[in-house]
């Protein structure tokens, strides 16, 4: 009954931050228009879609045949519900992002780099990049990190977001499956708060 106990309580403590999902990867395109450049689009060049060899599984994009170029990336604007408007995002004080991936046969990049972009005038970004080294190729798992922004970088009002290798001209396969990027309270407090849910 405690362990019941403890857990509920960790339930409300996560709710209670107001963690924002960016995209639960369910769709290609639902409230999240998507476009995609580099290797991870179609060749020869047309209109932004996704390389051939992207796939939508049960509510995750598999990433294969792409590579970890930094100008391989796929875009992510977030729309209202009509889908026919730009409708920025307001994620609050979550100034971290959690990553729920796993790696996929022949991958042979080491990362991969999120980027969030606001709606001013002057575009400012805040990014954090992904360690493969967290991750695994039996199982999806989540990993958090903090974001590093521009200086007048505006939470309130996030527009769209990348996701891209983070490699200079970088040509190893990325093959990668996401299920989910959510923003979340700093590292820590988000940590402590899970593994009081695993308990």
């Amino acid at each position: 009954m405690r362990i019941l106990s403890l857990f509920a309580v960790a339930l409300l403590q996560i709710a209670s931050l107001g963690a924002q999902v960016l995209n639960d990867f369910s769709a290609f395109t639902s409230t999240v228009a998507t476009n995609f450049e580099g290797s991870w689009t179609i060749s020869p060049p047309g209109p932004d879609a996704a390389l051939g060899t992207f796939s939508q599984g049960a509510g995750v994009y598999n990433i294969t045949g792409g590579t970890n170029g930094e100008l391989s990336k796929a875009n992510f604007y977030f729309l209202n519900s009509a889908q026919d408007a730009l409708e920025p995002l307001n994620i609050g004080s979550n100034t971290s992002l959690a990553l729920r991936a796993m790696l996929l046969p022949g991958n042979a990049a080491t990362a991969l780099t999120v980027t969030l972009y606001d709606s001013s005038a002057s575009t400012h970004a805040a990014s954090v990049s992904y360690d493969f080294s967290s991750f695994s190729s039996a199982t999806y798992l989540t990993s958090v990190g903090a974001l590093t922004a521009d200086i007048g970088f505006d939470w309130s009002a996030i527009q769209s977001f990348s996701i891209s290798g983070n490699m200079t001209g970088g040509t190893a396969a990325l093959n990668i499956s996401l299920d989910s990027l959510t923003a979340v309270p700093e590292p820590s407090t988000y940590a402590a708060i899970l593994g009081l849910a695993t308990l």
